[in-house]
């Protein structure tokens, strides 16, 4: 029996600068690679190999407030990791936090 839902290859690789003050973005991009799954039929088959653009910007605003754009799968990437349940595409989120 195969191992599977776990990948034989992955990898992440992420980049954070903060070029102002208060201003700081990181990207990332996660990759993955050699993962079998097994199907609701009974039946083992490779998962193709993906790789997830990801970014980040954060701003603080004033000393506890601050705004963050985040945007996963950048490039809407069409992948799955489970058999019939596929990923989210692209997804944009801002946000903001406040701390006491």
């Amino acid at each position: 029996t195969p191992l599977t839902e776990t990948p034989r290859h992955k990898g992440l690789v992420s980049v954070t600068a903060g070029p102002f003050a208060r201003v700081r973005g990181m990207v990332s991009v996660d990759v993955e690679a050699g993962r079998e799954t097994l199907n609701e039929g009974g039946h083992y088959f490779d998962v193709p190999s993906f790789a997830v653009l990801n970014a980040k910007v954060s701003w603080d605003v004033t000393r506890g407030l601050a705004i963050d754009l985040s945007g996963l799968n950048l490039a809407d990437r069409n992948y799955w990791i489970v058999d019939g349940y596929p990923e989210s595409g692209r997804v944009v989120r801002l946000s903001a936090s406040y701390r006491f």
